[in-house]
């Protein structure tokens, strides 16, 4: 996670996650040579052919959960919103400011070094996650400090009363 943006009216953290849709590729690769090469040989080997094939769905899975997140906090329109770009599309989730309690951190199966930021809101039970997976690293946690920081920032007034000389 990175923060973008970070104004006493605005903070916009990015998470892209479009990195575990790499993890499959190599293999990918592997198998569609293996394939090439057995067809170049005069054989056809049906073993290389189902590796290529799981390689490709795999390779297909990982790309359609694997997403580009942009969470902006915004206190001008009281508005949270959540961008998620992924090879599916783009999903976007619009939540009132207001109802937002704090960021929290969740760690992975009692892991203190694996976690993810999710965000409590008053009112609803529901936690919402900043991203799918869980992320070695301090990043995690300095989301969460710099998200609460920003939540207790009182929002900025201008003074309606003119100054008189």
């Amino acid at each position: 996670m990175k923060v973008v943006q970070n104004t006493p009216d605005k903070l916009v953290v990015r998470n892209n996650e479009l990195g575990w849709a790499l993890i499959p590729l190599p293999l990918t690769i592997l198998a569609a040579v293996l394939v090439v090469e057995s067809v170049l040989n005069g054989g056809f080997s049906y073993v290389n052919a189902f590796g290529l094939a799981i390689g490709l769905t795999v390779s297909y899975v990982f790309l359609r959960v694997s997403a580009n997140r942009r969470i902006e906090f915004d206190r001008t329109r009281s508005l949270i919103t959540i961008s998620k770009t992924s090879i599916a599309g783009r999903q976007v989730i619009t939540r009132d400011l207001e109802e937002l309690d704090r960021a929290i951190l969740e760690d992975y199966e009692g892991d203190s070094t694996m976690a993810r930021t999710l965000l409590v809101f008053n009112k609803a039970p529901e936690k919402l996650p900043l991203s799918m997976t869980s992320d070695h690293g301090p990043w995690q946690k300095k989301t969460v400090e710099i998200i609460n920081s920003w939540l207790t920032l009182s929002s900025p007034t201008l003074d309606s009363t003119p100054t008189t000389a």
